[in-house]
Order: structure tokens, then C-alpha cells, then sequence
């Protein structure tokens, strides 16, 4: 299995009824790369590793076909601004980010990546309605990251079908 990491440079299609997705992600070569995969399309923008085969398309020619995406969290200030911008929250704009940034300097990257929430609450300045969005947001982040991870250790394939095993907590 490959792997394949950069960013969402740009989603050329997706489909919602079935997850299906085709993105262009620009490598950490500066290289384009078209992906294809059966998950949620993700975010323009977003720092991601795929994990998948490279293979040769009849009619698109070459490509990464990817079995499993993470969103990987920011490792520098740019990215962490961009991270930010494209969680899609109202009022969450430049000026906000740019509080945001002020008040943790470099610091925001270990409250990204080490998953705290919380204290985006103490940035002075942002309204209470952005501060419980964004707050509301990075935690889900977490879980759902969290959650996918989890799922991915118990997901099979079957001549292409994606089986779900159920986990009880007392099967006896």
C-alpha cells in the first residue's frame, strides 16, 4: 500500500449518494496528482494523507486510488490559518483568524494538534456565537477523527462492498 501526502488542491467531482470522489492534491514536490476514493470529499485546502495504489486509468490515465484519507493537522502557522478558514464557520473570517493567531502565536499549532478546544474560548475579541461554533467544531474534529480511525480498524472488503462488523460491549 502507498501513501500520499499534501494538499487538496481542488474537488473535480463528488457524489454524496455513494461518497465517490475525484480531487487534485498537490504533493509536498509541488506535483499534481488526481485521487480518487469512496469517502466524503474533503476540503480544499486541507493538509491530508491518503493511503492507497497508484494505478493507470483507461480513459483518466494515472492516479492515486485511495482506500482511507486523514486530515493531518497543521505544522505551521500558514497551514493553521488555512486549516481554519476552511472549518466553514459564519463569522470566522481573516480578521477573526487574525485574533486568533495574535492571541496564541505559535502556540495555536499545539492547541490544533493536541486537540483543546477549550481554550480557543479565551481568545478576547471573537463573539461568544464564533467562539461556541469554532469550539464546537475543533471537538468534533477530534472525534470524528477519532471515530474514523476506529471504524477503519473494523471495516473489511468483499469484491469491492465495504462490510461494517457490529462491536457489542458483552457478546455473551
Amino acid at each position: 500500500m502507498d501513501a500520499l501526502r499534501g494538499f487538496v488542491y481542488r474537488i473535480i467531482y463528488q457524489n454524496t449518494q455513494n461518497t465517490y470522489c475525484v480531487f487534485l492534491v498537490k504533493d509536498y514536490n509541488e506535483e499534481y496528482i488526481t485521487c480518487t476514493g469512496r469517502f466524503e470529499a474533503p476540503n480544499e485546502g486541507e493538509d491530508v494523507e491518503l493511503k492507497g495504489r497508484y494505478v493507470e486509468h483507461q480513459k483518466y490515465g494515472f492516479q492515486f486510488d485511495a482506500s482511507s484519507i486523514e486530515k493531518l493537522k497543521p505544522d505551521n502557522m500558514g497551514s493553521a490559518r488555512l486549516y481554519l478558514m476552511n472549518l466553514g464557520i459564519k463569522g470566522l473570517g481573516e480578521k477573526s483568524i487574525d485574533k486568533i493567531c495574535d492571541y496564541f502565536g505559535i502556540r495555536l499549532l499545539d492547541v490544533l494538534r493536541e486537540e483543546r478546544p477549550e481554550e480557543i474560548k479565551d481568545v478576547p475579541g471573537l463573539r461568544k456565537g464564533v467562539k461556541d461554533e469554532l469550539y464546537n467544531t475543533l471537538l468534533g474534529e477530534g472525534i470524528l477523527s477519532d471515530l474514523n480511525h476506529f471504524l477503519s480498524l473494523i471495516k473489511f472488503h468483499l469484491n469491492g462492498l465495504v462490510l461494517f462488523i457490529p462491536i457489542m460491549e458483552h457478546p455473551l
